[in-house]
């Protein structure tokens, strides 16, 4: 009886978390919106640097709502086992919508892959993948590469993501998976919420979670090996 209880308090507590994540995201994007359309150069210079203030602050505030909408999912149960995947299709689709990000950060997207199906859910695929990019994409900093691939071995199925960033402190490994920890590399925008999300959806999927050091673009590499019944 307890254990329900508290599995039922969790669970209203996910579904909060979700409502109020995509409460959210509607007004945020409309201020981001009047924003844009505010003419920035009859104003004077310190209105324009208060403009700039308010624009960082409603970006943090979209990705933030953002990752908790994610992060409630991703602790969500299945509904039921997802059907095999073109992973490599998916990932196309998947990095064609990042790809603006990558433009405003001045990143390359890179796609590298073998056709392999995955039994995953798309909507748990796009959180891993987006989740992993984005990190990589405000941690490489401008100029910035990153590179997605995914393949198969005797092993079994990989999906990494690699970027040209500083890589992770030895220090952050104990609490990196931690929510809402912030690594000492973590740029301004960062919410600490990206690599717990990856953790949840690896674990609720039985894949298992590598971080090395990317061989070619010296930064992190997030390597996901998923178990070949998936």
């Amino acid at each position: 009886m307890r254990q329900d209880r508290l599995r039922h308090a969790l669970a209203a507590e996910r579904r909060f978390v979700a409502d109020a994540s995509h409460e959210l995201r509607t007004p945020l994007t409309a201020i981001r919106a009047q924003l844009d359309t505010i003419d920035r150069d009859g104003l004077p210079p310190d209105t324009r640097r208060a403009l700039d203030q308010i624009r960082r602050a409603v970006d943090r505030s979209s990705r933030l709502a953002q990752q908790l909408l994610r992060l409630a999912r991703a602790d969500a149960a299945p509904a039921a086992p997802a059907p095999p995947l073109h992973l490599d299709q998916q990932l196309a689709a998947i990095l064609s919508d990042l790809f603006p990000l990558a433009l405003r950060h001045d990143n390359a997207l890179e796609l590298d892959c073998t056709p392999v199906l995955l039994a995953i859910a798309a909507e748990d695929l796009e959180m891993l993948v987006a989740n992993l990019v984005e990190n990589a994409i405000h941690h490489g900093g401008p100029g910035g590469s990153v590179r997605v691939g995914c393949g198969e071995d005797s092993a079994g199925l990989w999906l990494r993501v690699e970027d040209a960033g500083p890589g992770i402190d030895p220090a952050d490994l104990p609490r990196l998976f931690d929510r809402f920890h912030r690594g000492s590399s973590a740029g301004a925008g960062g919410a600490g919420l990206g690599l717990a999300i990856v953790a949840a959806i690896a674990q609720r999927t039985g894949a298992r979670l590598v971080l090395d050091r990317a061989p070619d673009l010296g930064g992190l590499r997030v390597e996901l090996r998923f178990p070949r019944h998936l």
